[in-house]
């Protein structure tokens, strides 16, 4: 065997060595860079211990401990207890490549971190693209591993678009909620073969042998993250010059002409256009009608008229328009809605950016309306019901007096449909209308009927509601006061009908059935009738309810 075969096979064997050992070699010129031979792969891990992050030097906070499977053999941090909780970390001399990120933690789950990403192209630490996810997608099991650390995916990263090496910042990132006992040791990159099915949720080390883990176990939903290169200076100016020419030819100089129209007409006034009867309009209607919100609600934010919405106002701006179509918004979907329109990675969004939004909010308003027209045709008041509770919030500490009316014998009071306490019943006969004198006015766009503790067969299958609409004309216009149809509070001329069901269904006791009545502007009353029927000779409901 020549000498230039036995250092080759020397070198295998040094390689076998250093996986079977799962050995550390630091990278030159990082901070605190390893390669990792596993059995399986050559990773890259970080020791989170030697970076510097908030409150980490005060001891009530943030402590040094002695765990049983240090991989680094060293202590790691853990957090005694703290609310502004931003443990981070930076992976220095990351080849192109695709990996999956492992963090490796114990103890406690941080169900309201964010998972952020400082990416840099070349092997300098300027920051720069922002990305961000949720840190605890799934159940990660701590309980049974107590005081040791175990490494669990969060994300998997795309630096195959990379020229040269790159840098990573990573930090987990809470104040919501004051993180207790939570362990942090750093992450593991580990280089990902196959991108069409989902990752191990764990990964497994030797140093691990004792934990209890199933590394069977696959990730539900891998998330793939590209971060997007750092442009130029001469770039910036250009788009912001494209910007500046779009605002002022199609926002300033139309809002101006806009607003001193109206203020000569006598129609100018603060308030936010609303969606009104975008249903009933064609899509140009509905998207020329969202622009228009789209604009107002932008000038909320844009108070210095600048043309651009940075993160912290673009996130109210969202909400804000979701609220105009009652449809429910949440933390990473703006994030996602920001990175999506921030292609230029400025970190701030000109309405130019946002154009798209306009198209997602109009099919939304479609998938709502024909869903909730489907449910309603074919009965689904299931799947009705959650939708619309995921779009209202009940109102609380109704009061009043309630009347009931029926031919059979009541056994619990129609009162008691205020509140969920107990029940209106009767036996003797299938329908009853109850009159709802409420204390005080309130305002709403839902109805909601609840279904009582038993008895099944007694459950209203139909019922309408009405609210009621005084006839009576002002004084000096003909009225007379004497007339009993008028100062008749119950008579039927003075109930408007808002909804009649005839085939309501009930599965189980105790359930809620809601109706939208308005997806505009609220209903407001204090007094209403409601008349249920069931297909039996007795009859029950727990509650009506007011969303």
């Amino acid at each position: 065997m020549s000498q230039a075969e036995l250092e080759d096979v020397q070198q295998d064997a040094d390689f076998d060595e250093l996986c079977s050992k799962n050995q550390l070699v630091q990278v030159k010129g990082t901070k605190s860079t390893f390669r990792f031979f596993t059995d399986s792969a050559i990773c890259m891990a970080t020791q989170a211990s030697a970076f510097q992050w908030s409150f980490q030097e005060s001891t009530s906070y943030w402590e040094l401990n002695s765990i049983q499977n240090s991989l680094f053999g060293a202590k790691v941090y853990k957090c005694n207890t703290v609310w502004w909780f931003n443990p981070n970390w930076i992976v220095e001399k990351i080849p192109p490549g695709v990996y999956h990120i492992y963090i490796r933690h114990g103890n406690t789950e941080v169900w309201s971190g964010e998972f952020k990403l400082y990416h840099s192209e070349g092997i300098n630490r300027q920051e720069a693209a922002f990305h961000a996810t949720k840190a605890f997608k799934e159940d990660i099991n701590f309980g049974q591993n107590y005081n040791q650390v175990l490494n669990s995916y969060v994300a998997t990263l795309d630096l195959s678009e990379s020229e040269g090496l790159s840098c990573i910042g990573m930090e987990i990132f809470s104040q919501q909620n004051c993180i207790q006992n939570y362990l942090i040791e750093g992450s593991i990159l580990v280089p990902a073969t196959d991108l069409e099915n989902p990752p191990s949720f764990y990964f497994p080390l030797k140093i691990d042998n004792n934990l209890q883990l199933d590394y069977s176990r696959k990730v539900k939903e891998m998330e793939v993250i590209r971060p997007r290169k750092v442009r130029d200076e001469a770039l910036e100016q250009k788009l912001d010059k494209e910007d500046d020419e779009w605002y002022r030819k199609e926002h300033i100089s139309r809002r101006r002409q806009q607003i001193e129209e109206q203020k000569l007409n006598g129609t100018y006034v603060e308030n936010q256009e609303k969606f009104e009867n975008l249903e009933q309009e064609e899509d140009t209607e509905a998207e020329k009608r969202i622009k228009k919100a789209f604009v107002e609600i932008w000038d909320k934010y844009d108070t210095n008229l600048n043309g651009y919405l940075e993160y912290p106002e673009f996130r109210e701006y969202t909400i804000d328009i979701h609220k105009l179509i009652n449809a429910p918004i949440d933390e990473q979907k703006i994030m996602q809605y920001f990175l999506r329109s921030d292609h230029e990675n400025r970190k701030k969004l000109s309405q130019r950016n946002i154009q798209w939004l306009i198209e997602q909010i109009v099919e939304l308003l479609k998938q709502q309306e024909a869903k909730q027209k489907e449910c309603l045709e074919i009965g689904d008041y299931q799947e009705l019901t959650a939708m619309l509770l995921n779009r209202y919030n009940q109102i609380q500490g109704i009061k009043g007096k309630v009347t009931g009316e029926t031919e059979g014998n009541t056994h619990e009071d129609a009162d008691n449909i205020l509140s969920s306490q107990s029940k209106w019943c009767i036996t003797g006969a299938s329908n009853a209308t109850a009159i709802i004198n409420l204390d005080e006015e309130i305002s709403f766009n839902c109805l909601g009927l609840l279904s009582a503790n038993d008895c099944p067969y007694r459950d209203p299958v139909t019922f309408e509601f009405w609210i009621y609409e005084s006839k009576k004309k002002e004084d000096g216009e003909g009225s007379d006061e004497n007339s009993d149809e008028e100062s008749d509070d119950n008579n039927e001329k003075n109930f408007k009908s808002l909804i009649k069901i005839e085939n309501l269904k009930f599965t189980d006791r105790y359930q809620p059935r809601l109706f939208e009545l308005s997806d505009k502007e609220p209903i407001k009353g204090s007094k209403f009738k409601l008349y249920i029927e069931s297909n039996s000779s007795e009859l029950q409901l727990s509650q009506i309810m007011f969303y």
